[in-house]
């Protein structure tokens, strides 16, 4: 019998389950959906849960893996891809409409919109509208990408309750310590929204990413601080250390300066990311900024996404080494409208989608 029939059979409520055995919430429930095996449980949990069923560990690890079996079964394919559960997404539908309406959105109304959600929602500490989903999409994808191993599911329990459920699952302290750090700099990301861009908001985010990370700060990295030591990303040779100021400045100077479009977004983060500047977080700090620049200067915003993260390399990659930017605006698109597939129904109500439409018309009309 598989585990969440053994559950239902004893007739034992999950709380009662939870109290009794000490597993968390979260992986009771990964094991009644069959999304994980009880091997690496330890064996005092294995014998705590058979007790309670009243079953031997043999039969209880048995029922398990059939749970996991049952699961494999129904789909062929898992995902680690962090998905925003709308409505429409829960269906797995989404709409004609709002996908017109994700191509057609009107800048700056929405990132407005946008913004003051964002604000009232951390102000008022809500973890289930926009700023939440946001914040556990973009601190999940852009940590996954720097090699995180923490799933959506421990993201969202992690900034949900501050903990994660352990039952024998090991988590690297530094994994947990680098994603709490990501939830800190977003939350200070909204707040210095009125900031201008410089160098020290700059060591803000960054302070706020690394402050609490036991082991960069042990092997010698300062938050908050530029590097003291010289890195290498693969075949980009990075600025110095000596230099790393003097090339912020210079970089800041000049992006302060020009039109805000997604391509000037795409040339200052194919620079910010030759640069280097600090000894560790410097993708994590860049794609934030690439979120807050976007957010203010009327640009659709985006979360580059673990999934797509070779196509993003390769897109950076190119602009960084021949200066050839189409690939990685391309790309910033794409997640453009992912982004906000996800994101309009936060705001919008599905029955509006037409207000907005025709509001998009008046305005072109205007234009003719």
């Amino acid at each position: 019998m598989i585990f969440s029939d053994l559950l239902k059979e004893k007739q034992i409520k999950k709380t009662d389950f939870i109290n009794k055995t000490g597993i968390g919430k979260t992986t009771l429930t990964y094991y009644l959906n069959g999304k994980r095996d009880i091997d690496k449980a330890d064996l005092d949990t294995i014998y705590k849960m058979a007790g309670v069923l009243n079953i031997t560990p043999v039969e209880l690890i048995k029922s398990v893996k059939e749970e996991v079996l049952k699961n494999n079964n129904k789909t062929s394919k898992k995902t680690n891809d962090f998905i925003i559960k709308t409505p429409e997404h829960r269906n797995n539908v989404i709409s004609e409409e709002l996908k017109e309406l994700a191509k057609h959105i009107l800048q700056p109304k929405f990132n407005e919109k946008l913004i003051e959600q964002y604000k009232f929602d951390l102000s008022h500490q809500d973890r289930q509208g926009v700023y939440a989903n946001t914040q556990r999409a973009l601190s999940y994808n852009s940590s996954r990408i720097e090699g995180n191993t923490l799933t959506p599911d421990e993201t969202a329990e992690l900034f949900n309750t501050g903990t994660i459920g352990i039952d024998g699952h090991v988590y690297k302290p530094k994994d947990v310590e680098e994603m709490t750090g990501h939830f800190s700099m977003f939350n200070r990301c909204i707040a210095t929204l009125d900031k201008p861009l410089t160098e020290e908001l700059i060591k803000e985010y960054h302070f706020a990413l690394e402050n609490g990370v036991f082991e960069f700060i042990a092997n010698g990295g300062v938050p908050g601080e530029y590097k003291k030591v010289e890195n290498r990303v693969h075949d980009i040779k990075t600025v110095l250390p000596d230099d790393v100021s003097l090339a912020m400045k210079d970089l800041l100077r000049q992006y302060n300066s020009s039109e805000k479009t997604l391509e000037t977004l795409a040339r200052f983060h194919a620079a910010y990311e030759i640069i280097h500047p600090f000894k560790d977080g410097n993708g994590r700090t860049g794609r934030m900024i690439l979120f807050r620049e976007s957010l203010l200067n009327g640009i659709d915003p985006f979360i580059v996404e673990d999934k797509n993260k070779l196509k993003y390399y390769k897109a950076l990659h190119k602009a960084q080494t021949e200066e050839i930017y189409d690939d990685l605006i391309n790309f910033f698109e794409e997640e453009q409208e992912a982004f906000l597939i996800e994101t309009i129904p936060f705001l919008i109500a599905k029955e509006e989608y037409q207000n907005y439409m025709n509001d998009l018309y008046s305005v072109l009309e205007e234009k003719e």
